[in-house]
């Protein structure tokens, strides 16, 4: 679901260029070119995860 997010937050909604990504138990490291305001960014991976992990 979380790698999910990540490319389609790089190719559909082209917020960042990805680079790289590290996926850990409970967290992420991204290595990307931003392309929005990181607010912006962090608001849509953060959004998306929380609402379908909800879902779960």
């Amino acid at each position: 679901m979380v790698v999910q997010a990540i490319h389609y937050n790089a190719r559909l909604l082209k917020h960042y260029t990805l680079h790289a990504f590290a996926l850990m138990p409970n967290h992420v490291h991204l290595l990307v070119t931003v392309l929005v305001p990181v607010p912006r960014l962090t608001r849509f991976l953060k959004g998306i995860t929380a609402k379908r992990a909800n879902q779960m």
